[in-house]
């Protein structure tokens, strides 16, 4: 299994990826303990094998719950990632937990699955098309889903012309998911914090 240098990460995905392995920081609380070895017992069921405490490096199963953990933390999750029911609630009790005792990863940790695919889809969980960079030979990017989150926002965006990404935010509409718009070509950067909506979407 390819793994990845802990040294690479911050304090906190490391502070997280120790406990995921079973470790026991004087820092972190007798229920945030609890809610963790229930994960790991779960993600266990379907085949996550921790590192060992002292290991210097993730694995990419370990980076998969991760980044799973940061996106319960966010405000629209189900935009980022699709986890199975087996492993959603005791992913979303540690993510709520960690946020409880002042623990928040940054978006790092959530696109750094987008080179997950396989360990996640090991985990059940699956985060293909929604974390994955719109192909360059798909030259007209797909309109969002009826009703959804990404079609309010682009919609708003056509109805205005341009639009920054705190007028977006103003809407509901989190960086997260304008990021994962751009990505996907249905917005397009007009210069840093303002985009325009994609111009086959406009004519469409």
């Amino acid at each position: 299994m390819r793994v990845f240098s802990l040294a690479r990460l911050t304090s906190r995905e490391r502070y997280v990826i120790g406990l995921l392995r079973g470790a026991d920081p004087v820092s972190a609380s007798g229920e945030l303990l609890a809610l963790f070895d229930r994960l790991r017992t779960t993600a266990g069921a379907l085949g996550f094998r921790p590192g060992p405490l002292t290991g210097a490096y993730a694995s990419r199963q370990e980076l998969c719950l991760l980044g799973c953990i940061a996106a319960m933390q966010r405000e629209n999750p189900g935009v980022l990632l699709k986890i199975s029911g087996a492993i959603r609630t005791p992913t979303l009790a540690c993510a709520r937990r960690l946020a409880f005792e002042g623990v928040h990863l940054n978006h790092a940790s959530i696109s750094r699955l987008s080179g997950m695919i396989d360990a996640c889809k090991e985990l059940s969980v699956s985060t293909a098309p929604l974390l994955q960079v719109r192909p360059r030979s798909q030259r007209r990017p797909l309109p969002p889903m009826p009703e959804s989150l990404q079609e309010k926002a682009l919609a708003f965006v056509c109805s205005r012309g341009i639009a920054s990404s705190r007028d977006l935010a103003a809407l509901g509409v989190s960086r997260q998911v304008v990021s994962l718009m751009f990505k996907q070509g249905l917005l397009v950067r007009v210069r840093t914090g303002v985009y325009r909506a994609a111009s086959e979407l406009k004519r469409g």
